[in-house]
């Protein structure tokens, strides 16, 4: 059975709880009752520090994939104004002009295939 992580936790918390109101009978019983909440302690802080340390990488992970798709975004439209640029330079209807809007045009066609080819995977 597959629990959240707060279950989890809330969990191993329970059962330092019920060890711990229980220590006497279960220690009568021979258990090593700082033993028991020690390891069930140790490891449920091992679990909450390596939960709280996903979490902050996760979030960075968005901070970054935002920064990483606005540059890319920024370096496509420097890039296709460039391209307006040298077009308009040469002239459009020029062959020079005609090959240099084609970079644009064929880049946009193989993003347009891959899409295409992703959904007929799917």
């Amino acid at each position: 059975m597959a629990l959240t992580k707060t279950q989890t936790i809330g969990f191993c918390e329970a059962v330092i709880d019920f060890v711990e109101t229980n220590r006497e009978a279960l220690a009568n019983r021979g258990a090593n009752i700082d033993q028991l909440i020690a390891d069930l302690r140790g490891e449920t802080e091992a679990a909450m520090n390596a939960s709280s340390e996903h979490e902050t990488l996760k979030a960075k992970m968005r901070i970054s994939t935002a920064k990483t798709e606005a540059l890319l975004k920024s370096a496509y439209y420097n890039a296709s104004s460039k391209v307006d640029t040298i077009a308009g330079m040469y002239g459009k209807t020029t062959e020079m002009g005609r090959q240099t809007a084609r970079l644009r045009s064929t880049i946009a066609r193989a993003a347009r295939k891959t899409v295409t080819a992703g959904k007929d995977a799917a």
